[in-house]
């Protein structure tokens, strides 16, 4: 689902979180190993979290559903080689219960709440406009 040109979300189980790492240059970096989950071909690719993002990322742990935003960023190196970073900017705790993905800003349950159950639905009454057809 493209936001804008280059710009795709998706909901993701973390499968392993990188350290935290600090460059010469005061930049940082960060890199989550995600999966999709489909049952029959899953894909694991890495996620990569920059500048403000890494401490976002660093409060997530292994097994997590996350909702995450990212843009694919290329370039090619001066001997022909092409390299593609999957770079996130935004990332949310998302609660998968039932195979079924929802997006919340508060921390996932340990263990998923049962569905309420729903209350019985009571038939609606006909309505008389004449009380003198009243039976009794």
């Amino acid at each position: 689902m493209p936001k804008r040109n280059n710009q795709f979300a998706a909901v993701l189980r973390i499968v392993a979180v990188g350290e935290e790492r600090v460059f010469p240059s005061g930049f940082r970096k960060r890199e989550l190993l995600v999966c999709d989950d489909d049952p029959k071909y899953p894909v694991t690719f890495p996620l990569e979290f920059s500048g403000d993002n890494v401490d976002r990322a660093a409060a997530f742990q292994p097994g997590d559903h996350v909702a995450v935003e990212f843009s694919i960023r290329g370039h090619q190196t001066d001997s022909g080689r092409a390299f593609v970073t999957l770079r996130a900017f935004r990332i949310e705790r998302a609660v998968k219960i039932g195979g079924e993905s929802t997006v919340t800003n508060a921390p996932a349950p340990e263990t998923p709440a049962a569905a309420p159950t729903p209350a019985p639905v009571q038939p609606a009454l006909p309505v008389r406009d004449n009380i003198e057809d009243l039976p009794f």
